[in-house]
């Protein structure tokens, strides 16, 4: 079995870079590394694609919690929604962008899994209008 290759980035989230990774690495912005997953995913270069996911999945926080959500929905990708699920459950930050309705639409129809009662009380009340 060959040796699998070691990729060393730094992720830049909102201007602060994380301090566990590699001096030495390239500074890459998560939205980069979301369209490269984006782009791996889409032409099927799988080996890339999941050294990218796990490389977001642990650098998933409030900042960039909606677009990291946002890219796991447009490409499907369970492991990613599930690790920004558990992530969201114990956040009282995603909590409170929840309840305040700041997150973009699907992030929203998707935190409804795990907080139900309130989001399907305020699409009732929206859904009375039409």
């Amino acid at each position: 079995r060959e040796a699998e290759p070691q990729v060393r980035v730094k992720c830049k989230s909102q201007g602060k870079l994380d301090a566990t990774s590699n001096k030495n690495a390239t500074e890459v912005p998560i939205d980069v590394l979301l369209g490269c997953a984006t782009i791996t995913h889409k032409w099927q270069i799988h080996g890339i694609f999941e050294i990218i996911i796990d490389y977001i999945k642990k650098h998933v926080n409030t900042e960039n919690f909606d677009s990291v959500m946002s890219c796991a929905i447009a490409i499907d990708c369970s492991t990613l929604k599930l690790t920004c699920l558990r992530f969201a459950e114990s956040s009282d930050s995603i909590w409170n962008k929840y309840e305040s309705q700041s997150l973009s639409g699907e992030v929203m129809h998707e935190l409804g899994t795990i907080w139900p009662a309130s989001y399907r009380a305020t699409q009732g009340r929206l859904k009375e209008f039409y």
